[in-house]
């Protein structure tokens, strides 16, 4: 995909078609460095992988599907983090665990999908078997994904300097799914009416480190 502001609209190409907007919205997660490249110098793109592990006892299937979803920390290392989700998908579905790491960095057509036995092992032993008894180590799936992250963890939502009619609101940082509700709200008030209800000023390109 390309694009071009023209001043008076925006043309958008793809391999399959062209399309001419008064305005694009841009929300392109890890392809960012790509499609916008004034922001490639303040985004990370990093892997982390989640797990869903099975249970030790079928019968204590009740108590982690009622389970909250949580965040924990249980000492002062910052990378001694996990959290996870309730088992909402049944008895065989496995519980949810996962951490994340700011160390190994990727871009989005490089990102390795495979999970290695090595690296079910290495969570399972040093983050879920002393913490959650109630889970073997038995690994029901895994998955790899992509943050894509701006120094201080802030989204950026915003119109980019060089072309106002085109606005970005990506990187999110790990944090877009729970706030995404409001965040598409913002746009199409940005859309639709040039300002958003919220003050979007904290998510602004000169606060993200932009040092223009």
């Amino acid at each position: 995909m390309a694009y071009d502001d023209h001043g008076s609209h925006v043309t958008v190409r793809t391999p399959s078609r062209t399309v001419e907007a008064s305005q694009l919205v841009l929300t392109v997660g890890p392809w960012v460095p790509e499609l916008v490249p004034e922001l490639a110098p303040m985004v990370r793109i990093l892997r982390q992988v989640l797990f869903w592990f099975d249970l030790r006892d079928p019968s204590s299937y009740a108590r982690l599907r009622e389970s909250p979803v949580y965040i924990w920390s249980p000492g002062t290392d910052p990378d001694d983090v996990i959290y996870g989700f309730p088992m909402v998908d049944g008895p065989g579905g496995g519980a949810k665990v996962a951490r994340e790491q700011y160390v190994v960095e990727t871009t989005a057509d490089e990102l390795d999908r495979t999970v290695t036995p090595d690296e079910i092992e290495e969570m399972y032993e040093s983050y879920v078997r002393d913490r959650l008894p109630a889970l073997s180590g038995r690994c029901v799936k895994a998955a790899a994904c992509l943050y894509t992250v701006t120094p201080d963890s802030r989204f950026v939502i915003d119109r980019l300097p060089s072309s106002p009619r085109v606005i970005v609101a990506s990187p999110c940082s790990g944090h877009g799914f729970k706030h995404s509700a409001a965040i598409g709200e913002s746009l199409a008030q940005l859309t639709t009416r040039g300002s958003s209800d919220i003050d979007l000023a904290a998510f602004a390109w000169r606060a993200a480190g932009d040092p223009r």
